[in-house]
């Protein structure tokens, strides 16, 4: 007898589910970037600038205080650096900072500072046979810092008598420093100007 039923083929029954979307892998590949990132600018910039200045900039756009500006930011997105005190702020913290906060300035600091304008380097109370009679250190405090005068007196030259030094010296970024200094000199009687001069004696 013929079999006039069609053919009957095996029934597949496998549900075929959608792919997965792709956005969950970046939102996976971004999560983990954000946490190994800071990880890696922790471990890998100079620890130095790290426990000194706060991190800016990176994913969460952080920003620096008042006075301060964000440094080593590379030039991928979302790139993170350090919060560096600005130039013009750090000047005026250091100008309105108030002397009576700043290390005392003694004569022993005042010969170190100005060691390279001084007579053999020195300044002597006493006599230096064949240099001064006397040398005097006179310290003032200013708004900015101190005036500083030294006389060298009885000079042993025929000409001059005596010699005087202003400076006015400061205290910044954990180091003395001058910022002028002024010579001016007074000559012997019948040798010019008695009194102190940047003219020269004759």
């Amino acid at each position: 007898m013929e079999n006039n039923n069609p053919p009957q083929f095996p029934q597949n029954n496998t549900v075929q589910t959608p792919p997965q979307k792709s956005y969950k892998k970046v939102l996976v590949v971004f999560v983990i970037l954000a946490i190994l990132l800071p990880v890696a600018w922790y471990f890998f910039w100079p620890h130095e600038v790290v426990t000194k200045a706060p991190m800016c900039g990176g994913i969460a756009g952080i920003m620096c205080p008042e006075g301060y500006s964000c440094k080593g930011m590379a030039s991928y997105p979302d790139a993170a650096g350090y919060c560096e005190k600005s130039d013009s702020e750090e000047t005026k913290t250091n100008n309105d900072r108030p002397t009576s906060l700043l290390p005392e300035l003694n004569k022993e600091i005042v010969l170190t500072v100005l060691k390279d304008v001084l007579l053999d380097g020195n300044c002597s109370s006493t006599r230096i046979e064949g240099k001064y009679a006397s040398c005097s250190v006179d310290i003032q405090k200013t708004d900015d810092g101190w005036t500083v005068t030294i006389v060298y007196d009885g000079l042993y030259d025929d000409s001059v008598e005596a010699i005087r030094l202003q400076a006015n010296i400061i205290y910044k970024n954990g180091q003395w420093l001058d910022r002028y200094l002024q010579e001016t000199q007074k000559c012997q009687l019948n040798r010019g100007h008695q009194d102190f001069s940047s003219e020269s004696c004759s």
